[in-house]
């Protein structure tokens, strides 16, 4: 799991925590609760890899969030990021985004929700999506789907805006 990307937490959980994120302390122990709430040992890495997820909605790979936070987080190697994420990720707390074989990225936000990759600059939108998947495709009888994930390609607002005025 070297080139992960992390998704989005889900939105109520997100609001809830969002009461903490002027006070690091309260903001740490409250993500404490909630991988305790999805059956998660709140560990050190697991604790900063999510906060970091929680601050930074970019979609990071694992060798981004190490490379960040490994100056702050003594104990942290890039073992123990990729273990955190594929934890994280199992009990649902974070979403994996594959990008391309080579590419993989996480996010935080486990809502339905698709991605939009800037063709120019690279980066990763989220777009939302109705709850309702049978309002996005006609799933054939017999087959029972576990995940979907919906990539568009393209222009962000500010590639776009860029061209426009070039």
């Amino acid at each position: 799991m070297n080139d992960l990307i992390i998704s989005h937490m889900d939105a109520k959980v997100l609001k809830r925590l969002e009461n903490y994120a002027d006070s690091p302390t309260k903001l740490r122990a409250a993500l404490g609760r909630y991988m305790k709430s999805l059956g998660i040992t709140p560990v050190e890495p697991s604790i900063a890899v999510l906060e970091y997820l929680f601050r930074n909605r970019t979609h990071p790979t694992a060798e981004e969030i190490f490379n960040h936070l490994h100056s702050k987080v003594q104990t942290l190697t890039r073992s123990s990021v990729n273990t955190a994420l594929e934890i994280l990720a199992q009990m649902g707390a974070i979403q994996i985004v594959h990008v391309d074989t080579r590419d993989t990225r996480f996010d935080g936000d486990t809502t339905h929700h698709a991605h939009l990759i800037c063709a120019n600059c690279g980066n990763i939108e989220d777009i939302p999506l109705s709850n309702n998947i049978s309002d996005m495709i006609a799933i054939p009888d017999g087959c029972v789907v576990n995940d979907i994930q919906m990539m568009c390609l393209g222009l962000c607002a500010k590639c776009n805006q860029s061209q426009k005025v070039n």
